[in-house]
């Protein structure tokens, strides 16, 4: 484990390319838990050619079954490609037992082979592994691997030929031929050659085998006995006799209510005085809501604190009335505000309108951002941890992989946003509103979601927490084992 500490993840960009967006969601979330600088991520080859094109990753991680071609077809374009794309590092993904297909994209040109599924420690292993010493994966008729050792292995130990020669008379007597030193080949059936943990040497016959599939429970083979039904119905029909004696008792009651009965209904009337008084303090207590007071709430005395507060190279206040005009006039005057990678770190922004701003990457751990609204705002791989986001608007915005631990969610709009692998740890979530939002892949680990509002077992399912996670009766979620298992 003393090889992952010497890479410095930050500077590495990764190619994921695989068509179950489930799993590209927990890889990718993976990977920036991991401090990977950037993680491009599709299900189309052409698409990801494209990527390749305007920003060169360092690492490709591509699956046997993608879209627009087949992985042999997007290995071999890739590494025709000039420049260092001819040996950047590929790990093919395989979970398919397509033998011939996984031969055909090892042939153009790859570093290893991951069976799916497979777990979050192992293959961030594998790619830390892959980075410090990448090695070409070695195909031949006798064996498949990185270790060149192998070859001395007896031919029966090793690779069927190519698609093309297999079931040939020549094939078979190549099989069956001695080793190069000589050695009989065993008889009887040929153990299994299983991959090593350090990544050596894979046994292409052994990849899809029977062991590897999933067992089905036929729950058609359980026994059902209805036996124990007739005894329950004989014991509902007996107790029918004390119920005619339950209307004598309550007759009785009720003749003896008529007097507390009417004392009851006069005092319905005194609580209801008080009631008229409370509507009028919401307005007057409630952040400011519209475009215009919250012109009018940025004092010059604030606009003086922000501009001591934020960089030296950002005026926000100056920023923030320009995005207010911009929002005001549709989009006619003014600019939207730009605040990418931006830190804002320990600012007032405090009932602030950033609205469809662009805010990727920013820094708002620690800031005031309550009462704001930041609706529609792209806030992708945003560092928010310890805000104070209590009452601020967040419907509809782009969220995925922020950071949310440690923040003050109480009372936030969360209608719609996407959350895919967001993480709440130690997150305040009273009356926090996550109706129709995303989490897909979002880490719900050391968080309290007993008092949200609007969670679904289906926005759940696609997420995953541990014993910490505390939900709302009647509501489940996997475990980080059982999610990665799905894929």
């Amino acid at each position: 484990m003393a090889e992952p500490t010497k890479i410095n993840w930050r500077s590495h960009r990764f190619l994921l390319l695989d068509l179950d967006d489930q799993f590209r969601f927990w890889a990718r979330t993976l990977f920036y838990r991991q401090g990977v600088g950037d993680v491009l991520s599709t299900a189309d080859g052409f698409d990801a050619l494209h990527m390749v094109d305007r920003t060169p990753p360092t690492m490709v991680l591509v699956d046997l079954v993608i879209g627009g071609m087949t992985a042999a077809d997007f290995v071999t374009r890739l590494r025709k490609k000039p420049g260092r794309m001819r040996q950047i590092p590929i790990l093919l993904l395989a979970k398919s037992p397509d033998k011939p297909a996984i031969y055909a994209a090892s042939l153009a040109g790859v570093e290893g082979i991951v069976v799916k599924p497979i777990s979050e420690q192992a293959l961030i292993g594998r790619v830390a592994k892959t980075l410090t010493g990448p090695e070409r994966l070695v195909l031949n008729e006798s064996f498949v691997g990185g270790d060149r050792r192998q070859a001395e292995r007896p031919a029966t130990a090793g690779l069927p030929p190519p698609p093309s020669s297999v079931g040939s008379a020549p094939a078979a007597a190549e099989m069956a031929a001695p080793s190069p030193r000589g050695v009989t080949p065993p008889t009887g059936p040929r153990p299994a050659f299983r991959p090593r943990p350090s990544g050596g040497a894979i046994d292409m016959g052994d990849i899809g085998g029977a062991p590897q599939r999933p067992k089905v429970r036929d729950w058609g083979d359980e026994d059902i006995a209805p036996a124990p039904k007739a005894p329950e119905r004989i014991e509902v029909a007996a107790p029918k006799a004390p119920a005619k004696a339950a209307p004598v008792e309550l007759a009785a009651k009720k003749s003896a209510q008529p007097a507390p009965a009417p004392a009851k209904v006069e005092a319905k009337p005194a609580p209801k005085a008080p009631e008229p008084p409370p509507p009028p303090p919401p307005p007057v207590a409630a952040p400011a809501s519209t475009l215009d007071d919250w012109k009018e709430a940025l004092s010059p005395e604030r606009k003086e604190k922000m501009r001591e507060e934020g960089p030296p190279a950002i005026d926000v206040p100056k920023l923030l009335e320009e995005h207010l005009t911009w929002l005001q006039s549709g989009g006619q005057r003014g600019f939207k505000a730009r605040l990418e990678g931006a830190d804002l770190s320990g600012m007032d922004l405090s009932n602030v309108n950033l609205s469809s701003a662009n805010l990727k990457g920013i820094n708002l751990s620690d800031t005031d951002c309550s009462g704001a609204k930041m609706e529609a705002a792209d806030m992708r791989r945003g560092r928010l941890s310890g805000a104070r986001l209590a009452g601020a608007d967040l419907s509809h915005a782009q969220l995925r992989h922020i950071d949310l631990s440690m923040a003050d969610l109480t009372g936030a709009k969360l209608i719609a946003a996407d959350l895919a692998g967001a993480n709440f740890s130690k997150a305040k979530l009273v009356g926090t509103d996550l109706t129709r939002a995303s989490l897909l892949g979002a880490d719900l680990s050391n968080a309290d979601f007993k008092e949200v509002v609007g969670l679904t077992q289906p926005q759940l399912n696609k997420a995953y927490g541990d014993k910490s996670t505390k939900l709302p009766a009647g509501l489940r979620v996997a475990s980080p084992e059982d999610w990665s298992e799905t894929q």
